[in-house]
């Protein structure tokens, strides 16, 4: 699995400051209006020839301050990676025909040229930064509401 970290420096310092833990509040925040919108980023930036790696992602929340989008589609790792491979691909299902829509069929074998990586996570978290800070503001006010500083 790849990750890709989108980290708020001096978090735990500004929550030391506060007379009582602000951090139910910063987790709804993130659960309710951040991870929503890196996720929805993270679909768009997905690949969709079928959708089904797109629709796969789900969040997750690790621990206090700590969420992923995972994928349970597991070709997602090739697509990020890329796959170098090049050369005859044979089926290995009881049809012994490969279908991809490029391809004629049937199919008993393919010339495979393989694909260069298409790293969406990272596309995704790049604009999940941008994101994250714009929402940064909102959190504050939220936080000076609710705590009177």
């Amino acid at each position: 699995m790849t990750s890709y970290r989108i980290e708020i420096t001096g978090l735990q310092e500004a929550i030391a400051t506060f007379s009582k833990s602000p951090l139910p509040t910063i987790m709804t925040f993130f659960d309710s209006k951040v991870m929503p919108v890196v996720a929805a980023i993270a679909r768009r930036e997905t690949p969709k020839k079928t959708g089904d790696l797109a629709d796969s992602q789900h969040i997750v929340r690790m621990g206090d301050l700590h969420w992923a989008i995972l994928e349970r589609e597991r070709y997602g790792k090739w697509i990020r990676l890329g796959v170098d491979y090049t050369g005859p691909m044979y089926p290995l299902r009881p049809a012994y025909a490969l279908y991809w829509e490029e391809l004629d069929h049937p199919v008993a074998w393919s010339n495979w040229k393989g694909f260069t990586a298409n790293d969406y996570g990272e596309k995704a978290a790049r604009e999940g930064v941008t994101a994250v800070a714009a929402m940064l503001s909102a959190l504050l006010a939220d936080l000076k509401r609710e705590y009177s500083f």
